[in-house]
């Protein structure tokens, strides 16, 4: 028998069912979050897990070092907000583990150990993270932290510039020095400098050394650009001993990853913004397609590439923020898109991939 309403049952159905289409309807149009929002709620979720990681002491590798590059870099992003609690828990533990403060070895007072781990000794410096240290020790919250921390400051680039050689009539900074048999690598990369940090030490401190170290070290990035827009990985002057006219500043098989290139790119945007230029260029032409590795002469994608992920556009976005650049926008949405897709990113990524995508997302919002 078919259910039949009465006229009051009936009105009070018509009533419901026109309040439930209308609230569908709102719903169907009001706006979601901004991209600004959201940005910000990655942010705080991905600053949330930074501070866990420090509190909970889960700052090593699978191997159990803990590499200077990820805790510097950590430590850069507290300085740049503010978080003086986690600044201090990390720059008090490179301080403690990786800055060589031998009063009985003055040659290598100042260098910086590229890794720790409290079982083993120092096995080498590295001359990517003696930048790194030095720059967050620079950027320490606090005129009293920045001025307590200067000498050391100033002492890890003096140690850094005696990684300075000429080879081959090729300037150069060694990549390392072992700490265990006294000698320095015969090569180095792209990412062992950085003119802008540099450039502002001597700005500061009037050092005529560092202000040759800066323009040499722009000097060598620039020569280090292709016309592809992509910059070379590896100087090794020896290279001129076994192959005579062959070029000591090259990428391996001609490879470049994107994400190395855009990180040595962030070096050069105050003392030389067209190197940088060219690399966002670069990017944001193949924004639809990008890729983590391309040939460092023709620019072509390589066949077997995956595509750009977390870190590619991190570095790509904090290079992008700083030179004011209108993708800007486009290259957030990409990696707040590619943060919320993975969630919980902040968990499972590696710390130093946590730290890119807080640099960046940071450079973003305070723009």
């Amino acid at each position: 028998m078919p259910l039949s309403l009465s006229p009051v049952a009936r009105l009070i159905a018509i009533l419901a069912l026109s309040i439930l289409l209308v609230l569908m309807l709102v719903a169907s149009i009001a706006p979601g979050p901004t991209l600004e929002q959201r940005a910000q709620a990655m942010f705080e979720v991905l600053h949330d897990e930074a501070i866990r990681r420090v509190d909970r002491d889960r700052l090593a590798r699978d191997d159990g070092y803990a590499y200077t590059v990820d805790v510097a870099q950590l430590a850069l992003f507290a300085a740049r907000a503010n978080d003086a609690a986690l600044y201090l828990a990390l720059a008090d533990r490179l301080l403690d583990t990786v800055v060589i403060d031998d009063p009985q070895n003055p040659y290598i007072q100042g260098f910086v150990a590229w890794r720790h781990h409290p079982d083993h000794p120092l096995d080498a410096s590295g001359t990517t993270e003696a930048l790194r240290v030095a720059q967050a020790l620079y950027e320490a919250p606090g005129l009293e932290r920045q001025s307590a921390h200067r000498p050391v400051v100033e002492r890890i680039l003096a140690g850094y510039a005696r990684h300075a050689a000429v080879d081959q009539d090729v300037w150069f900074v060694r990549n390392y020095y072992n700490l265990q048999t006294n000698a320095f690598s015969p090569n180095s990369y792209l990412v062992d400098y950085d003119p802008d940090f540099v450039a502002a030490l001597a700005a500061v401190t009037g050092d005529p050394e560092l202000v040759d170290l800066a323009e040499r070290s722009n000097d060598l990035i620039r020569d280090a650009a292709t016309p592809a827009g992509l910059i070379h990985a590896v100087v090794m002057p020896e290279l001129s001993t076994l192959t005579p006219g062959d070029s000591p500043i090259f990428s391996p098989n001609r490879i470049e990853g994107l994400g190395n290139v855009a990180t040595v790119a962030l070096t050069t945007v105050h003392t030389d913004p067209a190197v940088a230029d060219r690399v966002l260029d670069f990017a944001i032409a193949r924004l639809h397609d990008l890729a983590r590795h391309y040939d460092a002469a023709t620019g072509e994608r390589i066949a077997d590439s995956p595509d750009a992920h977390l870190v590619e556009h991190a570095v790509l976005l904090r290079l992008a923020a700083a030179r004011d650049h209108p993708a800007t926008d486009r290259l957030l949405a990409r990696l707040v898109r590619q943060l919320e897709r993975h969630k919980p990113i902040g968990n499972k990524a590696s710390l130093y991939t946590l730290t890119e995508c807080l640099l960046a997302l940071q450079a973003a919002l305070d723009r």
